[in-house]
């Protein structure tokens, strides 16, 4: 949500910004991906950190689906594409009443 309200208040800097963010999802995709692993006493493959860090949208469900199979697997695959059409629905609510409420002041 903060980035959606970010976007709004300064459209013409989303270049700027795009890469800090981008990293730091990164970054935040490589610390769940080794704390999950740990949490569950799994031993993921060797480059699954780094690809869920650098292509999270392919590393995630590489990594799901090495590490709990087809089909809990694919239960988890599909509860997080559910969670990312949440996050997105949030930075789009965020986005347009940002928007909105500039538009009033």
């Amino acid at each position: 949500m903060a980035s959606g309200i970010i976007d709004s208040i300064f459209p013409d800097y989303q270049d700027y910004y795009f890469l800090p963010h981008a990293l730091l999802v990164g970054f935040l995709l490589y610390l769940w991906c080794g704390k999950h692993a740990e949490e569950n006493s799994i031993t993921p493959h060797t480059g699954s950190q780094v690809l869920c860090a650098l292509i999270g949208i392919v590393g995630v469900p590489f990594y799901l689906f090495s590490t709990f199979g087809f089909k809990l697997g694919g239960k988890k695959v599909i509860l997080g594409i559910a969670f990312l059409l949440g996050i997105y629905l949030g930075y789009e609510i965020a986005f347009y009443a940002t928007k909105i409420l500039m538009y009033w002041i």
